[in-house]
C-alpha cells in the first residue's frame, strides 16, 4: 500500500484543513495516509482525521530552523513515503526540497490562495521568493484551486504546463435538513424563527473583511428590525465581541468561534456576506451557493473564477457598503431565492466532489 504524506499548517479548522478532511472522508482510498501540523500542535480536526484512520504527525517547521529540516529529512527517510503533497503554497518550497533529497518520487504543492496573506516586509519578500524558487526546482507537480493563484505565483506557468494543473473544490452533495432542525438550529443560536438571518462562515483575518461585514450589518440592523447577522469561523468571537457590545448590538449579531456543522448552518441561512480582500477558491461562499443561497459578495477574480456570470452583478468592490446595503435590502423585501436555484445547479455540477477527488487521487 502507498504511503502519503500531507503538511498543513494545523489542525484547526480552516479551508486547507476542511478540504483534505473532506477528501480523505469522502474518497475511498487505497493507500495509507499521514496528515503533518507544520505548527506542531493538534487543533479542533484532529480527532476528524483519526476517524478516518489518518496517522497525525505534529512536527513544528520553523521558517530558519535547520534542526526542524533535519527531523523532518529522518522522518521522511525513515517511513519511506512515496508521496508528499504540502498545502501552504509557496511556503512549501523547503519542504518539497527535503523530499526531493529524502528521494521522494511524488512530490506535490497544492496552492490554495490568490496572494500571500501577511504584510509584505522586503524581508519577508525576499524569503517568499526564494521558497518559490525552492517550489519550481523541486515540485514534480504544482496544482492550484483557481488560475489566478498560478498567475500570480507561477506567470510563466502556461511555458510548463505538464508542471501545472488547476483541481476545483469539491463539494459534497449534503442532506437538506428538516424544518425541525431548521427550527432547533435557529433557537440554539438565538435567532427568531422568522428572522431574516444573513451569515458569514471564515477564520478572523484581515482578508476576510469582518470589519467590512460588521459595518454592513450595523446600517441594516438599524434599517430593519427583524434582520440578524451570525458570524462564525477560527477567532472570530475572541477579536470581534468588544465591537459588538460597545455598539449594543451583541442580541442581533451573533459570534461564534469555529463549528463543526457549518453545512447545517448554512441551511438556516437566509442570504450570505463574503466580501473577502483575498481568496483562493472560497470554499465556504461555494458551498453557501450549493444551498442556493441569496449572496453579495467581493469582485476579486478568484471569486469572479467560481460565479457564474449572470450573477456576477452581486459581485461587488469589498468596500462598497452602500451597494451591500441595496443588495440585501431587497433580498429582504423580495422573493428572490428561486433565482439562485440557478447558481445551486451550476456548483453542483462544476464542483462535484467525486468528479473533482478523483483528479486530485490521480495526481497523488
Amino acid at each position: 500500500m502507498k504511503k502519503i504524506l500531507f503538511f498543513v499548517t494545523r489542525l484547526d479548522v480552516g479551508g486547507i484543513e476542511n478540504y483534505l478532511l473532506r477528501f480523505l472522508t469522502y474518497k475511498d482510498y487505497n493507500f495509507d495516509a499521514t496528515v503533518l501540523s507544520k505548527s506542531g500542535q493538534k487543533g479542533m480536526l484532529d480527532r476528524d482525521f483519526i476517524k478516518q484512520n489518518v496517522h497525525i504527525k505534529l512536527l513544528k517547521l520553523g521558517y530558519f530552523s535547520l534542526l526542524d529540516y533535519w527531523k523532518l529529512y529522518k522522518y521522511i527517510r525513515y517511513m519511506k513515503f512515496d508521496s508528499v503533497c504540502d498545502f501552504t503554497g509557496d511556503f512549501a518550497g523547503i519542504v518539497l526540497w527535503v523530499a526531493k533529497l529524502a528521494k521522494i518520487n511524488k512530490r506535490l504543492v497544492f496552492y490554495r490562495s490568490s496572494d500571500y496573506r501577511f504584510k509584505k516586509t522586503i524581508l519577508r519578500r525576499i524569503y517568499a521568493k526564494i521558497m518559490n524558487l525552492l517550489v519550481n526546482k523541486s515540485a514534480t507537480k504544482i496544482l492550484s484551486n483557481s488560475k489566478a493563484a498560478l498567475d500570480e505565483f507561477h506567470p510563466s506557468y502556461k511555458e510548463k504546463s505538464e508542471l501545472f494543473k488547476v483541481i476545483d473544490n469539491g463539494i459534497p452533495d449534503y442532506d437538506n435538513i428538516s424544518t425541525q432542525q431548521y427550527k432547533i438550529i435557529r433557537k440554539n443560536i438565538g435567532v427568531p424563527v422568522d428572522a431574516f438571518l444573513i451569515g458569514h462562515v471564515g477564520r478572523y483575518n484581515f482578508s476576510k473583511n469582518h470589519k467590512q461585514i460588521l459595518s454592513v450589518a450595523e446600517k441594516l440592523i438599524k434599517k430593519y428590525s427583524n434582520v440578524y447577522f451570525f458570524l462564525c469561523g477560527r477567532g472570530v468571537k475572541d477579536n470581534l465581541i468588544s465591537f459588538v457590545k460597545q455598539k449594543n448590538l451583541d442580541g442581533r449579531i451573533i459570534l461564534d468561534n469555529s463549528r463543526n456543522d457549518v453545512w447545517q448552518l448554512l441551511q438556516s441561512f437566509n442570504a450570505f456576506y463574503y466580501p473577502s480582500i483575498v481568496e483562493g477558491q472560497p470554499n465556504a461562499l461555494l458551498e453557501a451557493m450549493s444551498v442556493g443561497l441569496p449572496f453579495v459578495s467581493s469582485n476579486i477574480i478568484t471569486i469572479k473564477e467560481c460565479v457564474p456570470e449572470g450573477f456576477h452583478k452581486y459581485l461587488i468592490l469589498a468596500s462598497d457598503s452602500d451597494k451591500a446595503v441595496e443588495f440585501f435590502s431587497t433580498f429582504i423585501e423580495q422573493t428572490v431565492k428561486d433565482d439562485f436555484h440557478k447558481v445551486q445547479t451550476y456548483i453542483k455540477n462544476r464542483y462535484d466532489a467525486s468528479t473533482n477527488f478523483n483528479k486530485f487521487l490521480k495526481e497523488l
